[in-house]
């Protein structure tokens, strides 16, 4: 029945395209990887020359789209839990199928790889011979083999979310009783909170350092650190309640909206910080925008972090 709701077939659709449009270069990307060769001046190099230029174009406008894309599939997670009984949020919509937290796992990854192969991208064009071309393709033969899973997968979860049926909702999921998530809610809160301080600042000193190899390892553990705080500490101080643990309620209109400033912050410190590696070790001269931004959304995420908490013991003068 979840089929019918607008906003599944705007989903579907959109995702189909992208699809269609990944299977398309399908072809060009195998035949590059067979037989690029830059000094060849057959006629077959001037073709896979001219769609190069063709796959270009159309992995940086599907990249373009891909991120709006994810918040619009969280944002239509959220709004499903409003008729699925027990969902709170989108935690609820998300779990109400076996390929719901998969199909989440596979998108963020895309939107990872997306992002490195821009980098490869932007790196192979500044060289004359293009000396990254195939492994950048090799790297897009995988984006579309994920690709095309996550369109399988986001069928097949949207064609089995029963409206009917009860779901789990946020507070039984992420308890210390839950047993997908049992490793981290045993996590205690503070501790949480003080990894995810020491992570940052190791972050930090290795972009004041400008050690790049540091700052892409610290970026990921920044990103995992930073989602388990916000889950088991943060959180509770957006809602006010110490037992309210979830991720995907701070989406929400009830306060804010503030869910989206944590992850895009979270998603373009992470994103930027990984790619500074990539960066030095492709072209060794490291965009100086790059790091300002991995500095600035790093921050940004970790004042967000901060700010909640902090607030509510300066009213309350204690904490949860």
């Amino acid at each position: 029945m979840s089929l019918l709701i607008p906003e599944v077939f705007i989903l579907l659709l959109t995702d189909t395209i992208f699809l269609l449009l990944m299977l398309y270069i399908t072809p060009s990307v195998i035949q590059i990887i067979k037989g690029w060769d830059f000094n060849s001046q057959s006629s077959d190099q001037y073709n896979l020359e001219k769609r190069r230029l063709l796959i270009s174009t159309i992995v940086r406008f599907t990249f373009i789209l891909k991120i709006p894309l994810f918040l619009y599939y969280i944002y239509l997670n959220d709004k499903l839990s409003n008729v699925l009984t027990g969902a709170m949020c989108a935690t609820g919509s998300i779990n109400a199928t076996v390929y719901g937290a998969s199909l989440l796992y596979i998108k963020v990854t895309i939107i990872y790889l997306m992002y490195i192969w821009i980098v490869y991208y932007n790196s192979n064009n500044s060289f004359k011979d293009l000396p990254y071309i195939k492994t950048k393709y090799k790297l897009l033969s995988l984006i579309i083999i994920l690709a095309t899973v996550e369109t399988i997968l986001t069928y097949l979860n949207f064609n089995n979310i029963d409206p009917t049926a009860i779901v789990s909702c946020c507070s039984s999921i992420y308890s210390t009783t839950s047993e997908n998530n049992s490793l981290i809610m045993s996590i205690k809160p503070f501790k949480a909170f003080y990894i995810f301080i020491m992570t940052s600042t190791l972050l930090i000193i290795s972009m004041l350092l400008k050690r790049p190899l540091w700052i892409s390892i610290m970026s990921v553990l920044f990103f995992f650190t930073g989602i388990i705080n916000l889950i088991l500490f943060t959180s509770t101080y957006v809602y006010q309640l110490p037992s309210h643990k979830c991720p995907f309620c701070i989406l929400q209109s009830d306060y804010g909206y503030i869910g989206y400033l944590f992850y895009i912050s979270l998603f373009i410190s992470t994103t930027s910080g990984i790619s500074i590696y990539f960066y030095n070790k492709l072209q060794t001269n490291i965009p100086k925008y790059q790091m300002l931004v991995c500095l600035i959304f790093s921050i940004f995420f970790i004042f967000l972090s901060v700010f909640f908490p902090l607030k509510y013991y300066f009213i309350n003068l204690v904490w949860l």
